[in-house]
């Protein structure tokens, strides 16, 4: 099995001048968000509202 990070953190830690709390959060609050952006995607997709 590869251990290898699945995403590249090296520009998020750049932008938040090497402030872990902003990297810590930020990472946060897209775990948090994504999910349900993923499903409302698929949902408009599924029903061919691409407006």
């Amino acid at each position: 099995m590869d251990n290898k990070p699945v995403t590249d953190l090296s520009y998020l830690r750049e932008i938040a001048m090497g402030d872990d709390s902003i990297v810590i959060e930020t990472t946060e609050v897209f775990l948090e968000d994504v999910p349900s952006a993923i499903e409302n995607i698929q949902e408009h997709y599924e029903s061919e509202e691409w407006q």
